[in-house]
């Protein structure tokens, strides 16, 4: 039996939503279990019967059909224990199930005896991976965040770790040194993971059981560089596991909900993973305006260097790469680099973009000498010390451009897209990542020059 009701008020899992549908003789006094399912377009979900259970379908978003009938969101779908039930998602949509399983029973129009509700914001403590001094990362208790309207609380599965976070761990990162980086620091600001709970007034497209990832830069919104729309800019900007913000590498993170992004199905958690170091590359390529028959060069064979030769041969068509270590050179041919050199080898003037993604402190000045009249620089590694022997002179007599590059903050669906149609992969990007109790192994490998993969990342949840 099928019945539409496309005027169920509140949010799926709302006590109101369930007692209009208790009162319209849709749930059975008696729930056991619930849970949500979504189905891909042009995908099927199978009702098959069984002792002594019956489903209620209830749609959340999305078309389709159950069986020969159409669904379309406030569709609620009865399956009973004793005929088969088909659903099919457009060819075109996909459909979000909320699924109750209730023991059979006759359907009564009264209120149900316990009122099935999606999760509630959990409290009291969890594991979570923090630096608590120079060289010190440990597993500790930490309070989990508190519930604040417009939040959503995230399970994180798969974090990240870069250059930045061993800076942390080092006490050598500017966030430390400036006094913005407190101890103990849970880190952690390249991740994916599942909500698992949504506060009041929070952005409606973010639902439980949604993979997401989140965005490292939170603007306020509210000072002059943000109302300008250069939110990357705001005068009063957090960054999530790096400086007023706790950090992903942790069983809970907090966020606005308006800062994460859905993740396709496509998408897996690894490549999901890296998203937040490809918005950066992202962004470089925007502001250099690399455009097909443009001459790149990396400078650099880490995450960033690797996932920009990646953009590089898809979008200009002929990159070459400049590094150190053998396996990234290596990487860098598998992933379309038409060269490999080694520091000091590549071609004077010889690239209309160059790409500094190793933040080695020499590598810049040597950007700009490989860089061609009118040519563009892309500085995305950050130096740890002061550049010397920088020409300006020779910068202005040819016409370089300089570019510094602040993350892209305005590109994360845009890189999800890109992993998902193939034009970006994770394989051979990304470590089996390490256990969170595996913390402090995963830092030691992280420092370790030669080592096979360029991303280490913790595995957190599920």
């Amino acid at each position: 039996m099928i019945v539409n009701h496309h005027d169920v008020p509140g949010r799926v899992g709302d006590s109101e939503t369930w007692r209009c549908l208790a009162r319209r003789g849709m749930l059975h006094s008696e729930t056991e279990s619930f849970d949500q399912l979504r189905l891909g377009p042009g995908t099927e979900l199978v009702h098959d019967p069984a002792d002594a259970v019956e489903e209620l379908l209830y749609v959340v978003s999305g078309s389709g059909r159950a069986d020969d009938r159409a669904l379309a969101p406030g569709a609620v779908v009865l399956a009973p224990h004793d005929r088969r039930v088909v659903l099919t998602a457009a060819p075109d949509d996909g459909l979000e199930l909320l699924v109750v399983r209730t023991m059979p029973a006759e359907v009564s129009g009264a209120l149900p005896a316990r009122v099935p509700q999606l999760p509630d914001w959990p409290v009291g403590t969890m594991r979570a991976a923090a630096i608590l001094g120079r060289h010190e990362v440990s597993v500790v208790d930490a309070p989990i965040p508190a519930t604040r309207p417009g939040q959503v609380l995230v399970a994180p599965l798969v974090v990240g770790l870069c250059g930045t976070d061993l800076e942390l761990l080092h006490g050598t990162a500017t966030y430390v040194r400036d006094g913005r980086t407190t101890l103990p620091h849970v880190f952690g600001h390249e991740w994916v993971g599942r909500v698992v709970a949504v506060a009041d007034g929070a952005n409606p497209r973010i639902k439980l059981g949604d993979r997401v990832v989140g965005h490292t830069m939170l603007p306020c919104g509210r000072c002059r560089s943000c109302q300008r729309g250069v939110r990357n800019g705001c005068a009063s900007l957090r960054e999530v596991g790096l400086y007023g913000q706790q950090g992903a590498a942790a069983e809970y993170v907090s966020m606005p909900a308006h800062e994460l992004t859905l993740v396709p199905h496509e998408v897996d958690d690894r490549a999901a993973a890296l998203v937040e170091p490809t918005v950066t590359v992202l962004a470089g390529f925007d502001r250099a305006h690399v455009t097909p028959g443009d001459r790149v060069l990396v400078l650099g064979t880490g995450t960033i260097g690797l996932l920009a030769v990646q953009l590089a041969a898809r979008t200009a068509g002929v990159v070459d790469v400049v590094g150190v270590a053998d396996g990234g050179l290596e990487l860098a041919r598998a992933y379309g680099a038409r060269r490999a050199f080694r520091p000091g080898e590549a071609p004077s003037g010889g690239y209309d973009v160059v790409v500094e993604a190793s933040g080695a402190a020499p590598a810049f000045a040597e950007a700009l000498r490989l860089a061609d009249i009118g040519g563009r620089v892309c500085a995305i590694g950050v130096p740890a010390a002061p550049v010397d022997r920088v020409d300006a002179a020779d910068l202005v007599l040819r016409g370089i451009s300089v570019h510094g590059i602040r993350h892209g903050l305005d590109h994360y669906e845009r890189a999800l897209a890109l992993f998902a149609g193939g034009v970006l992969t994770a394989a051979g990007m990304i470590t089996d990542p390490f256990p969170l109790a595996d913390v402090a192994r995963a830092f030691a490998e992280l420092e370790n020059a030669d080592r096979r993969y360029p991303k280490v990342a913790l595995h957190v949840g599920e």
